[in-house]
Parts: C-alpha cells; structure tokens; sequence
C-alpha cells in the first residue's frame, strides 16, 4: 500500500464497501480473489467451514 497511515484513517466498513466496488468487473473481480487466494493465511480464513460469510455465496 502506498499510504498505510492514510489507510489506517478509513474504517474497515468502508474499506469492504471500496473493495466491492472496484471488484464489480468480472475481470477485475477474478484477477484480486486469484491474488488473494495466493495468500495462504487468507485463503484459510476465508474457506473455513465457520465462515458463513464465504461459504452462503458457494452454495447458491
């Protein structure tokens, strides 16, 4: 990140809601879970079974 303490300055509600928005393309969308995916401690919290977050979306 180019400006974590201008970051830090932006609660993490907002934060999701940017994210959400930016990744609306298909391709962009694709392109940031591949990224993140690739990091592991992220991939885990992400897939665990206790996510319910993560998993309702799978199982539509």
């Amino acid at each position: 990140m180019l400006r974590p303490a201008a970051a830090a300055q932006v609660s993490q509600e907002d934060r999701v809601r940017v994210v959400a928005e930016l990744t609306r393309d298909d391709e962009v969308a694709k392109k940031v879970t591949t990224d993140l995916l690739r990091r592991p401690q992220v991939a885990r919290e992400a897939m665990r079974r206790g996510n319910d977050q993560a998993a309702l979306p799978l199982h539509r």
